[in-house]
């Protein structure tokens, strides 16, 4: 039987890295994790926090004093993974469709707690709305009927739901971008791009300002009713395919591999090329502040460090991690969502299935068989490209449209 270790006076034994330690350290460890919510506001973002909460850290309170925070965040997101991928559907519908059936497929779905808007490829433009505002009538199984609003009459790229307006973005010779008050107080309009913009393939809205990726350039605006007369123009050599837009840098993918990022404060002229792939970027996420998730048409996801990519020498440099098992050989626009704490990753495959993984610990999550309706476990019938996450209150809903069939699982 193995010997107890002896008390010594001012210093406690840790059973894990088998030393003592003063007691004056451990202290401070126990302050640090029962500090308020005032405190942690001050060491976290107020996304993070939202997680960091009392769903988050909760369930393992008594182990507080046993282990350090960096074993009790380990070991909780272990446990929120498993419960991310322990979904079961909730919810299905059915776009309604126009009296003649069209062979299109949904391409886009932007998700809040009142609305829904779906992008088709045909140029169907549809929502559905929550018609009971009571606490009894929260989940997605309470909204209303999907409803087609209009038709932009080319496939719809990109949608995004930005303060009290939607927002729907056109690929073709004549892109156009549809935008529309959440309230219906008005009818909306639509806006016609300049010939320059040819081809909107991909498109972030968000308060810093438009972003639209096109046939040979980046688009930009810094302001949303202003996208006719304000773009900015930023040549590339290939077609942008993939944006992402993190408070004041921009960051866009190309046809050809290139990774670029431009800083919206300074003029276009100053975009950099922080990597250089041997295929097409489908996806980019910045992520924990320094990091870039990099994802590509041949089934490659890397995360990399933009603390290094930001060096103009690091254009070939080793991901942090590389997550294996997503399929993909040529197919732009899959589903792509992440958690609120960027934990976790969603990607929907080629091969028409959704997998999980950790971005913590690079590790694919796997359910159990005995499962049913859950989205890792199921095949769909097309590959999925609407697909959107959405958290509040300690729920988690994972939406996605298989052609015209909407899923809502949580």
């Amino acid at each position: 039987m193995a010997e107890l270790p002896r008390p010594l006076p001012g210093f406690y034994y840790d059973h894990t890295l088998k030393r003592y330690f003063p007691v004056s350290s451990k202290r401070k460890v126990l302050a640090l994790q029962s500090s308020t919510s005032d405190n942690e506001g001050q060491l976290k973002s107020p996304k993070r926090r939202a997680v960091d909460g009392a769903l988050r850290l909760q369930p393992f309170r008594s182990l507080e004093g046993l282990l350090d925070r960096s074993e009790i965040e380990r070991i909780t997101h272990s446990y929120q993974a498993r419960a991310l991928c322990s979904l079961h559907l909730k919810y299905k519908d059915r776009l309604n469709l126009h009296p003649v059936s069209y062979a299109g497929e949904a391409t886009c779905l932007a998700v809040t707690h009142d609305i829904h808007v779906a992008g088709a490829s045909d140029g169907d433009l549809f929502t559905r709305r929550r018609s009971d505002t009571s606490a009894s009538s929260q989940g997605p199984e309470h909204l209303g009927p999907w409803v087609l609003e209009r038709s932009l009459h080319t496939m719809i790229t990109s949608v995004a739901i930005l303060n009290d307006l939607y927002f729907a973005a056109s690929l073709g010779p004549a892109p156009r971008i549809a935008v529309t008050p959440l309230d219906r107080s008005g009818e909306g309009h639509t806006l016609s791009l300049p010939k320059a913009a040819q081809d909107v393939r991909t498109a972030s809205f968000t308060s810093s300002g438009v972003a639209l990726g096109c046939s040979g350039r980046l688009l930009f605006c810094s302001r949303a009713d202003e996208i006719e007369f304000g773009l900015i123009h930023l040549s590339t050599r290939s077609d942008v395919v993939a944006v992402h837009q993190e408070r004041n840098e921009l960051f866009f993918g190309t046809r050809n591999g290139d990774v670029r990022l431009w800083d919206i404060r300074l003029p276009p002229s100053s975009a950099q090329q922080i990597s250089a792939r041997s295929t097409s970027v489908t996806h980019l996420r910045a992520i924990h502040e320094a990091q870039l998730l990099i994802c590509l048409i041949n089934g490659t996801v890397d995360l990399c460090d933009l603390r290094f990519l930001r060096s103009s020498r690091a254009v070939q440099q080793t991901p942090i991690m590389s997550l294996l098992g997503h399929q993909n050989s040529y197919t732009l626009g899959l589903g792509c969502c992440l958690s609120d704490d960027s934990d976790m990753l969603f990607l929907a495959g080629q091969d028409q299935c959704i997998r999980s993984w950790s971005l913590r610990t690079a590790e694919q999550q796997r359910v159990q068989s005995e499962l049913r309706d859950n989205p890792l476990s199921s095949s769909f019938l097309h590959p999925i490209k609407a697909m959107s996450l959405s958290e509040g209150e300690g729920v988690v809903d994972l939406h996605a449209i298989d052609g015209y069939v909407s899923y809502v699982w949580g």
